[in-house]
């Protein structure tokens, strides 16, 4: 009776495993290759990766090179319900050296991104260790700019974060906005004619731009005129 039932249906030792499906391709794979073989990986072969999903070999050179050119690393697994990281030591036994190395390097910099912040100053751009989430206002280490760190800009002087961003969503320059911010909280006013910003040092409020027009500091008002009377103190109407 047993031999027959394993002429009809092959007994449980003798069965073949059906074979796994690539989880970009859905073509069906070979078993995966080993981590001591010796022999170059080609496209068509599968690779398992630590999380126990297996891919086309060149599917998953596709995939990383993908995500390298996007700068979009670490590289996850596909499923979505695992999405594992994909470490640039968990395939570089089935990546071209040149692949490799770049996402190695990329991983690395993403690493440190994560733990620290680029200086914005851009002749600077050094990172920076990044400080606790109670801290708005630091200095870099390096050029001793003061950096916004919510942010991660230059301070913006005499603006809260949300009215910088509010300004740079708005389609603004930042540089822009911070200077305005700078001179609203130093009290520089605009020429009336020019629109250049002018710092008082002291004296009266009587101001005379670079540009030859006069104004009155206090509030930003033209003088029509040097002398002023009973009826307009910035001078004759």
């Amino acid at each position: 009776m047993l031999s027959v039932w394993n002429m009809m249906f092959g007994s449980r030792s003798s069965r073949t495993e059906p074979l796994a499906s690539c989880l970009i391709c859905l073509d069906v794979m070979p078993p995966p290759m080993s981590n001591s073989t010796s022999r170059e990986a080609q496209a068509s072969d599968s690779w398992q990766l630590r999380c126990k999903h297996t891919y086309h070999v060149g599917c998953l050179f596709m995939l990383v090179q993908s995500k390298v050119n996007d700068r979009d690393v670490p590289v996850r697994c596909c499923v979505a319900a695992c999405q594992s990281k994909i470490r640039p030591r968990h395939v570089a036994a089935v990546l071209p050296r040149s692949l490799y190395e770049r996402y190695s390097a990329l991983d690395r910099a993403k690493t440190i991104e994560a733990r620290g912040m680029y200086c914005p100053y851009q002749s600077c751009s050094r990172i920076l260790n990044k400080p606790n989430a109670a801290v708005a206002r630091m200095t870099c280490g390096f050029c001793n700019m003061h950096i916004c760190a919510r942010c991660r800009v230059l301070w913006h002087e005499g603006m809260t974060c949300d009215e910088y961003k509010c300004i740079v969503n708005a389609g603004g320059i930042p540089e822009l906005a911070q200077l305005e911010a700078l001179s609203k909280a130093k009290g520089w006013k605009h020429c009336p004619k020019c629109h250049t910003l002018v710092e008082s040092l002291g004296g009266c409020k009587f101001m005379t731009c670079k540009c030859g027009a006069h104004f009155c500091y206090g509030c930003g008002a033209a003088y029509i005129t040097n002398i002023p009377n009973a009826s307009n103190c910035h001078g004759q109407v």
